[in-house]
């Protein structure tokens, strides 16, 4: 199906998704990079995130990726890829059952 928006509505953004490796999780990073968008995403299943990743770069979309094991660490992976990037334009945070979208101006 052809997307509705613009090719580059996200071009310079970048947009951090927790449990962005599967699911519903996979294809709004997709979506979101291939609208422009630069993808880091976040996920407890190694294997998981290494076909992810594949899979985006196939794309063409820049992803990076952190694998967090503890729910301990993702505070710190946090932290961290906001001090890589500066700024992280779109959050997409998926605990459990609930998904929250953060867009931010």
């Amino acid at each position: 199906m052809e997307s509705p928006f613009k090719a580059d509505v996200l071009k310079g953004k970048v947009a951090l998704l927790t449990g962005g490796g599967s699911g519903i999780g996979f294809e709004i990073s997709t979506q979101f990079g291939l609208h422009g968008a630069s993808i880091a995403i976040m996920g407890r299943r190694k294997q998981v995130l290494d076909s992810a990743v594949s899979g985006l770069c196939s794309q063409g979309i820049p992803v990076i990726f952190f694998h967090v094991s503890y729910l301990s660490e993702l505070r710190w992976v946090c932290s961290l890829i906001l001090l890589l990037v500066k700024w992280v334009d779109i959050r997409i945070i998926k605990l459990h059952e609930s998904c929250t979208l953060e867009v931010m101006a």
